[in-house]
């Protein structure tokens, strides 16, 4: 007996991938965006501004935009495994 040999298995499995995966990127540019905007150094590109703080603002969104994605991931899932069950 193998352990992935019901296909119910592997959709659960790849289910599960395909919500924690997002998470954890969210978590990481949320991370990095943190620690770039909060950074001292680099080059300037105004007098207020450094180019480091901008990748952190940028990363900061794509950190937001990863994040509410991945509550329609898991409902649109949820809603798919309850409709299944009918």
């Amino acid at each position: 007996m193998r352990l992935f040999s019901d296909e119910r298995d592997r959709d659960l499995v790849t289910g599960l991938v395909h919500e924690v995966l997002p998470a954890f990127v969210g978590i990481a540019t949320g991370l990095m965006a943190v620690l770039l905007r909060g950074s001292a150094s680099g080059p300037r590109l105004l007098p207020d501004l450094k180019l480091n703080q901008v990748f952190g603002y940028n990363l900061l969104v794509i950190s937001a935009l990863v994040g509410l994605r991945l509550p329609f991931v898991v409902f649109r899932r949820s809603a798919r495994r309850s409709r299944s069950s009918r």
